[in-house]
């Protein structure tokens, strides 16, 4: 069994209002992409790897929240 999480226990996943969390955004858009030529376990690589940049565009990725 393989589980994928947008964030880590003590954080909460930025998401915007009106296009949906970061994860689910960029989860999509690689599984579009590259499904076809790569396993989960790389696709799910990809997508880590992308919202890590992402977030250091943005802002620093994550925000506190209380869980």
């Amino acid at each position: 069994m393989m589980l994928a999480y947008a964030t880590i226990k003590g954080f909460v996943s930025n998401r915007e209002p009106d296009a949906g969390s970061w994860y689910i955004q960029t989860l999509v858009d690689v599984f579009e992409k590259h499904a076809k030529d790569k396993d989960v376990e790389s696709l799910l690589k990809t997508v880590s790897n992308e919202l890590e940049n992402r977030g250091q565009d943005e802002d620093d990725g994550t925000t506190k929240g209380t869980q």
